[in-house]
């Protein structure tokens, strides 16, 4: 972030903490993680920034990702590993977790355990894994979505739904070769799902997004419900989030948002740095007066600030900024 993102320390240790914690496995990791804030506050950069990172660190040794080969979930290969194999009662999840003190958690999508059962007769030593790398534009370990028409909106952009063709020439609904697996839900495993404007979803959206964090898990139609593993980060305004917290409806939802206040930048040094990056960004050629800058961070700080009784604002603005009034 440090090159693209000023005055917002805060908030960027906030989010910190919450990998920290939810990557060790504590219960911030069944929390949806909320972003609000004025408009043009930097939420969607933010977002931008993480999903950026991420697919830039998968591209690592030290960020290699493999998935069972196939998947259209880019499956967790240790979820292969069953909880007890044959008549034995043996428990190999137990097993790996006392020898590499790795807990096994999650099951196989319905997609692999048909192949498993089906097609490589219970061995699931057989199944062939590969190295992944997570790629929004790919839809690989990256999700997105965002409110369009109510109209137009169908669960099924989240969760998936019956590829018909496929149904042709399988014949049966409950068949996992069925699904098209195209879901946002689906496509985001093992990363993270950027959901824009969260709270412009119709209700039906918001439980799927509830069952999601808290269970760790999704339905599709006439299945199960499948496990996913990801990280929900949700961004949206003020004004909308103020509205929704003030519902007595949505209290399920309320209690599991981790929140992160994103507010206006309130210092004219970061602010002229901001403007120094988008002219930087664009084709230039043109001339900036020297003070032209300062002069616009100035105003706009002053435009943010609330009315103090003994400090008058460009006190305040110069004690924000690390200056002397």
């Amino acid at each position: 972030f440090r090159e693209e993102v000023y005055g917002l320390e805060r908030p960027l240790h906030d989010l910190a903490r919450y990998f920290e914690s939810a990557a060790s496995g504590h219960e911030t990791r069944r929390r949806i993680l909320m972003l609000w804030g004025p408009p043009g506050g930097a939420k969607s950069t933010i977002a931008t920034l993480l999903k950026r990172g991420l697919e830039r660190w998968s591209e690592t040794d030290e960020g290699a990702v493999y998935a069972i080969q196939g998947c259209p979930m880019h499956e967790e290969p240790l979820h292969l590993i069953p909880g007890r194999a044959g008549g034995d009662g043996v428990d190999l999840r137990e097993k790996v977790r006392q020898y590499t003190g790795v807990a096994v958690e999650g099951e196989l999508c319905p997609l692999c355990r048909f192949r498993v059962e089906h097609e490589l007769d219970g061995d699931f030593s057989r199944m062939p894994i590969e190295r992944i790398r997570l790629s929004e534009a790919r839809r690989v370990g990256i999700g997105t979505f965002a409110p369009s028409d109510p109209k137009s909106m169908s669960m099924e952009m989240l969760t998936g739904g019956i590829n018909f063709r496929a149904l042709e020439q399988h014949g049966s609904d409950d068949d996992p070769r069925v699904l098209d697996w195209a879901g946002e839900f689906s496509k985001a495993n093992r990363g993270i799902f950027e959901a824009v404007e969260l709270f412009k979803n119709p209700r039906e959206f918001l439980y799927g997004f509830l069952t999601l964090a808290q269970e760790r898990q999704f339905k599709v139609g006439k299945f199960g419900f499948i496990d996913a593993d990801m990280v929900i980060l949700a961004h949206t305004n003020e004004s909308e989030f103020r509205a929704f917290m003030n519902d007595p409806r949505n209290e399920a939802l309320r209690d599991r948002l981790i929140t992160i206040t994103v507010p206006y930048n309130l210092r004219v040094s970061d602010e002229r740095r901001i403007y120094e990056k988008l002219l930087a960004q664009s084709a230039g050629g043109f001339h900036v007066d020297p003070h032209a800058l300062a002069a616009a961070a100035t105003v706009s700080v002053l435009t943010r600030l609330e009315e103090h009784p003994e400090l008058a604002p460009v006190e305040k603005l110069r004690l924000y900024d690390g200056q002397e009034a």
